[in-house]
């Protein structure tokens, strides 16, 4: 995803949400799933301070 977006420049952060928003149509639902479902991996990351957790 990075690949696309490298070197352009925004305005706003809804102009960034709005092109990650566009590149991410170009996956497959299995792909847009997992990076919809990382903010929540990452909380759970800091909830158990990095301690290895199985799952979602």
């Amino acid at each position: 995803m990075k690949q696309p977006l490298r070197g352009k420049r925004f305005r706003t952060r809804e102009d960034i949400s709005n092109a990650v928003r566009r590149e991410m149509t170009r996956f497959g639902d299995g792909e847009a799933d997992g990076i919809r479902r990382l903010p929540h991996r990452w909380q759970r990351v800091l909830d158990t301070l990095g301690d290895y957790f199985k799952g979602c």
